[in-house]
């Protein structure tokens, strides 16, 4: 059905997204795994490509190193020869007279020049010695004019301090201020001044913080006492709401009690013993007070889980019952099935019997069973024919093989063979038997046959021990076996029509057998029916037990008053006390202000100290001035005074600096002129030229041995040089050895993982014509590269784990697994040598870490494939189920348009339009009191959807014969249902759960939907109008009355109009006719009795005792003062008179009595008094 199909889909949909969640986690980590390895291998031909360029390059630069290295030499011999040759220049030139000239000349430059730096010295000395004087000169000017205004300053803020100290009234302003007028220009300290100004502050400060602690104090006390006010009102409220709510408590739980005695009554199945009843009963006596509820209701649940165990036990031994009969009759039904597919019926077999049988048909040898072979003469007796096949089976030749002669030799293995040892003119099988052999049979000849059977003699024989042999009353003997065979009902096996005749029998006999079975599993079925009656019986009554929600609810609210009662108590104990610590407190805080304003000039109000705080305040800042002021003053002193001494050492140090720059200047002079003495000495020798040489040897014997020691150095470095390339070309070249197998390594991984083929998008995994692992691995890493840069395996793995594990719970049924597979086991031995290279070592393990791989696999089919497969076989699944349902849509319009769903809702619509007919005519008939009438339409709804039909449209299509409507009138009616259906399927899915297709599509063909029932109303000399809420409530109480039951009496007369002659036309009525005038009243009985009702209607004050009521049975009930009982008092009303039945008076004897009565049903009116 569409509901089947329907959850098929959606379960295949859901398996779908799970999947589908999985195969995008599963296919991003196959894409980096494959673009980790993809990198490993370019990053390990990357490796090779440097170390075979470094190899060349250092290769290159050794044999640079190698010529530099013999340049150094040869330089060295160079600047050898080089300094011993100058050496012995320098020794010839220094013998010459200039050579102590120029020593001479060499001394006095060196002196002049000395002098003048010494001369340049002094004078920036004095230099600065003279600014340093200047800048004195203007400094002190400056602070005799800062002294000056720091005096003006004290002046001013001596006023301001006079002035707070007057307005705070400071008693000991006026001597400190003396005193400082006195040796201010002395030396003044203020100590005792800011001691004397800060103890009055204090003073003030405390006694403001106790004026305002009694403030507060004051406010507390007045906020306690009026809070202990509040809190005693409440607390009279919640004990006054506790004693309603424990009343309210008992009167509920009285009814619950009420109600588990009704219930006790009513029960059926889940009955009580009589100590369980009392048990109930007690605890809910005292519910919720020393029982919960569910204490309270053990008793129900111990019996409710007794008579469960019960019908329990009884259904468990039914189902094994009907389980071990379900085998049997499965087992009896193949077994007819077994035997009508034989052809005939043959001997139990073991099965290396069969097998060895069909070893010899493999191996092209013929054979057939004796039984199959051979027919009985039609002269032997049914009863001979028993006797012999029963002893031709005790002796084993019933199923034995009969071969061709020339295979009777040949050993068969778990099987036997007879071999022929005929005998010619005995009495033998063969005049009992002849051979048969099918038309199509080969090898086994009728000559074969004959031979075995006249093997067998029938009868006595002297050589038993030789001769096989079988008497026609059963007896046999062979070799040394001798016997009689038991009795059987009839021959079975040898012949066609015996074998034919036993595959009926046993036929019918197991039909037989299974019929009987079928028969004690429907009796079964029937008790088990009766079992789960029984059991929703005992659920619906466990379930109808009375809830406790009212009195639980009322003791809650009577424990949380309860509580609430206490918690106030103690709140209005708290606050009385707290009320008695304000007070205390209060005339704590006065008689400690009272103790502090002793001597003080100030009144004792919080303003006032307020004020006074204020300008003591202002004046301690004018103090703090005084003193900053008078600091300044003080230090400004004595500055004056450093600066006139510093100034006086500097007018010194400028006299002593001029006269030694007189000294220097005439030393000067004198060097002068010697050094111009040995100038024209110099000149006279020809010095000039001698000096140059000199200067020139000189220069280059000091040069050289700087120069040797480089040469020395770049030849050691050279040479290290040398050695440290010739390391690096062996490193280089053992890398390039590694790196080679390590490349081979990561090109094997990487082949492995891409004939794994697990990459989603095939376009990825495409070798271009003649594209290396290498090359394929560089584009592969273009592509897809970007996730190594966002992500890393961990995290990927981490992902797709998660996803597994999230999505296991869905796909179970597929039986997802994770392998890992791809890991590298074995490690060349070209790298063992090497072991201890931790670079090696990373490396290796690195290409482990990344070899290895998670694969993912399911179960579909009963093959383990991967999750790719499995999804596009789901889409492959989904696309048919789709494909069914679209079949199936299109089904059910066929069946909505012209088959049975159609003609149903035609006669569906023309009856109810019928009904509303006969509604209408009933309501026009009743003429009340002020004229007031009511009428029915029934209005076809309008389309929602553009596509939709209206419903006149649409019935108008439905009513006409599916025979004659055309091909138009079809696809407009398969529109508006498409249109339908597809709104019932988005409802399916809003709703997500709780509803199936067919229910949807249920709601969706009532045909009660697509129409609206409208009542209207009409008032005496008024036009007819639709009746509304608003126009309900602007109706009178009596108006209202006759609008509801006008209507209702008129559609419940019209369905009764469907029942049977003898059906009685019952209706009950709670609180009758309440809001209706008396005339009006009269005239809703009319109606009742016109129309025929049996009724039984109970009201406060109605009796029904009205002319148009002909016979009325009325019961009075009675509770006087609110007493435990009602008590009945009975009436009958004739249509005239209304009187009281004694207790011993029948209704029917009194109704006999009445003539006017006759004929009346009885009805009853529960009219309730009290």
């Amino acid at each position: 059905n569409m509901d089947q199909t329907k959850q098929q889909l959606e379960q295949l949909k859901r398996d779908q997204q799970s999947l589908k969640k999985l195969c995008r986690q599963y296919d991003r980590y196959n894409q980096l795994v494959l673009a980790e390895k993809a990198e490993g291998l370019i990053k390990t031909d990357r490796d090779l490509r440097k170390f075979q360029k470094q190899r060349e390059e250092l290769t290159t630069e050794l044999i640079d190193q190698r010529i530099q290295h013999e340049n150094f030499n040869e330089r060295m011999k160079d600047l050898k020869q080089e300094k011993l040759s100058l050496e012995e220049e320098t020794e010839a030139l220094k013998k010459h007279a200039v050579f102590d000239a120029e020593n001479e000349r060499i001394q006095l430059e060196v002196f002049i020049e000395k002098l003048k730096k010494q001369t340049t010295q002094k004078k920036n000395i004095l230099k600065q010695k003279k600014d340093r004087e200047y800048d004195l000169r203007e400094k002190i000017n400056l602070e005799e004019k800062n002294t000056a205004n720091l005096e003006v300053d004290m002046t001013n803020t001596l006023l301001d301090l006079s002035r707070e100290g007057e307005e705070a009234k400071f008693p000991g302003h006026q001597t400190a201020a003396k005193d400082f007028e006195e040796q201010y220009k002395s030396e003044f300290y203020f100590d005792l001044w800011k001691r004397e100004c800060q103890d009055y502050l204090k003073k003030a400060e405390n006694i403001l913080k106790v004026l305002q602690e009694e403030s507060r104090a004051r406010d507390r006390y007045n906020e306690t006492s009026q809070e202990l006010g509040e809190a005693q009102k409440e607390l009279d409220r919640r004990r006054y709401e506790e004693k309603k709510w424990y009343g309210l408590f008992e009167e509920e739980r009285e009814k619950l009690l009420t109600s588990i005695h009704k219930w006790l009554k009513g029960s059926e199945e889940l009955i009580l013993t009589e100590e369980e009843i009392q048990n109930l009963i007690r605890s809910f006596s005292n519910l919720h007070e020393d029982y919960t509820f569910e204490k309270a209701c053990a008793p129900m649940f111990q019996a409710n889980q007794r008579c469960l165990n019960t019908l329990e036990t009884e259904n468990v031994r039914l189902k094994h019952l009907i389980e071990e009969k379900q085998d049997e009759k499965e087992k009896l039904e193949r077994e007819i099935q077994e035997w009508k597919g034989k052809k005939d019926p043959e001997p139990e077999r073991h099965l290396d019997t069969q097998s060895a049988r069909y070893a010899l048909e493999k191996a092209g040898i013929s054979y057939l069973p004796f039984f199959a072979a051979v027919e009985f003469r039609t002269e032997v007796a049914l009863e001979v024919r028993e006797r012999l096949e029963s002893a031709i089976t005790r002796m084993g030749f019933l199923d034995a093989l009969i071969v061709p002669e020339k295979y009777t030799k040949r050993l068969v293995k778990h099987d036997r063979v007879l071999k022929p040892n005929p005998h010619i003119l005995a009495h033998t099988l063969g005049d009992y038997l002849y051979p048969t052999l099918a038309d199509d049979h080969k090898g086994v000849t009728a000559t074969d046959i004959d031979n075995i059977l006249r093997s067998i003699i029938v009868g006595e024989v002297k050589d038993k021990l030789t001769v096989p042999t079988v008497d026609k009353d059963g007896r046999y003997s062979i070799s040394m076996l001798s016997g009689h065979a038991p009795r059987e009902e009839q021959a079975v096996f040898i012949g066609k029509e015996a074998r034919l005749r036993f595959r009926k029998q046993t036929i019918a006999r197991l039909t037989e057998e299974l019929v009987g079975v079928i028969r004690e599993l429907d009796a079964l079925a029937i008790k088990e029916n009766l079992i789960k009656t029984r059991r929703e019986k005992l659920e619906e009554e466990y379930n109808a037990f009375p809830g406790d929600c009212d009195s639980r609810e009322a003791f809650t609210n009577y424990q949380e008053l309860k509580l609430q009662v206490k918690t106030q108590t103690e709140e209005v104990e708290r606050v009385n006390q707290k009320l008695k610590n304000d007070l205390n407190k209060l005339q704590e805080i006065k008689a400690r202000l009272r103790n502090l304003t002793i001597g003080m000039p100030l009144v004792a109000k919080e303003e006032v100290y307020e004020a006074a705080l204020n300008y003591m305040k202002e004046y301690s800042g004018y103090l703090q001035n005084l003193e900053i002021a008078y600091q300044k003053y003080i230090s400004n002193l004595r500055l004056l005074a450093q600066s006139r001494e510093s100034l006086s050492d500097v007018e010194e140090d400028v006299d002593e600096l001029k006269g030694e720059l007189n000294s220097l200047d005439d030393q000067l002079v004198l060097k002068e002129r010697q050094l111009s003495e040995v100038f024209k000495k110099l000149q006279e020798l020809g010095a000039e030229e001698i000096r140059q040489e000199i200067n020139r040897v000189e220069t280059r014997l000091n040069a050289i041995p700087e120069e040797m020691v480089d040469v020395t150095k770049k030849q050691r470095d050279a040479y290290n040089a040398i050695k440290s390339m010739e390391d690096s070309v062996n490193e280089r070249e053992l890398d390039i050895k590694v790196a080679i197998e390590l490349f081979k390594l990561w090109k094997k991984v990487f082949s492995e993982e891409m004939n794994l083929n697990l990459i989603k998008d095939k376009s990825l995994l495409q070798l271009e014509k003649g594209e290396e692992a290498l090359k394929y691995a560089g584009r592969f890493l273009q592509k897809i590269g970007y996730l190594m840069q966002s992500t890393d395996r961990d995290k990927v793995s981490d992902n797709l784990n998660q996803s597994f594990h999230q999505e296991h719970g869905v796909l179970v049924e597929y039986r997802p697994t994770q392998d890992t597979i791809c890991e590298l086991k074995v490690v060349p031995e070209e790298f063992a040598w090497d072991a201890e290279d931790n670079t090696l070592q990373l490396k290796l393990k690195q290409l482990i870490q990344t070899s290895r791989r998670v694969q993912l696999i399911l179960e579909y089919s009963g093959k383990r494939v991967s999750p790719y497969y499995v999804l596009e076989e789901m889409d492959k699944d989904i696309e048919l189920q789709q494909t069914i349902l679209s079949e199936k849509d299109r089904e059910l319009y066929e069946d909505i348009i012209v088959h049975s769903v159609g003609r149903i809702i035609r006669s569906r619509i023309n009856r109810a339009d019928k009904w509303v007919t006969q509604i209408d005519g009933l309501m026009a008939e009743r003429d009340t009191s002020n004229g007031l009438t009511f009428s029915l339409k029934w209005k076809p709804r309008t389309a929602e959807r553009e596509e939709e039909l209206d419903t006149m449209e649409l019935v108008e299509i439905l009513r006409r014969d599916s025979r004659l409507l055309g091909e138009k009138d079809i696809e407009r009616v398969t529109r508006h249902f498409r249109s339908q259906i597809e709104r019932a399927k988005e409802t399916m899915v809003e709703k997500g759960y709780g509803e199936t297709l067919h229910q949807v599509i249920k709601e969706m063909l009532d045909y009660r939907r697509w129409f609206s029932f409208t009542l209207y109303y009409r008032k005496a000399g008024e036009t007819k109008r639709e009746l509304t809420n608003h126009v309900f409530f602007t109706f009178s109480g009596g108006e209202k009355a006759m609008a509801m039951y006008i209507p209702l009496f008129s559609a419940a007369y019209s369905r009764y109009l469907e029942a049977r002659d003898d059906a009685p036309y019952i209706i009950s009525l709670d609180e009758a006719f309440a809001g209706v005038d008396e005339k009006n009243i009269r005239d809703m009985f009319d109606l009742v009795e016109t129309l025929g009702f049996n009724y039984i209607i109970n009201s406060q004050s109605l009796w029904g005792d009205y002319d148009t009521v002909p016979a009325l049975s009325i019961n009075e009930l009675v509770r006087p003062q609110n007493a435990p009982f009602v008590t009945v008092i009975r009436y009958y009303w004739n249509g005239k008179v209304r009187r009281i039945l004694r207790p011993q008076d029948e209704m029917s004897k009194v109704m006999e009595e009445d003539d006017d009565a006759k004929g009346n049903t009885n009805v009853v009116i529960l009219a309730e008094q009290s």
